[in-house]
């Protein structure tokens, strides 16, 4: 015959995982400046660069830029990086120089 058994005797519920606190949230200025993707213009640096433009591009979407636009005539690359990548990607790219992108306004 089956026993029954008592509230006692049950197996206690599962534990669940609890979700983990979530952090301060606390950064300081420059460390989100530096982690946040501001867009670039990369200029080529040599006329001889510009036949391999889009190879070019193809080196800076490869070290983390983000390729919006390839202009061959002007020798210009558009696109967005983070902000603490555009030192290293100047040196990893020799043929360019990659500079956080102006925008300007008229009034």
């Amino acid at each position: 015959m089956a026993k029954k058994t008592t509230s006692s005797e049950k197996r206690p519920a599962a534990r669940t995982k609890k979700a983990a606190a979530p952090k301060s949230g606390k950064r300081t200025a420059r460390a989100t400046a530096e982690a946040e993707s501001v867009p670039v213009i990369a200029s080529l640096t040599d006329e001889k660069a510009l036949g391999e433009i889009h190879q070019v591009a193809e080196k800076l979407a490869a070290e983390g830029m983000t390729v919006k636009q390839v202009l061959p005539m002007s020798g210009v690359i558009t696109g967005s990086c983070l902000r603490d990548n555009i030192a290293d990607l100047n040196r990893k790219v020799p043929q360019v120089v990659v500079e956080p992108e102006i925008q300007a306004r008229m009034a």
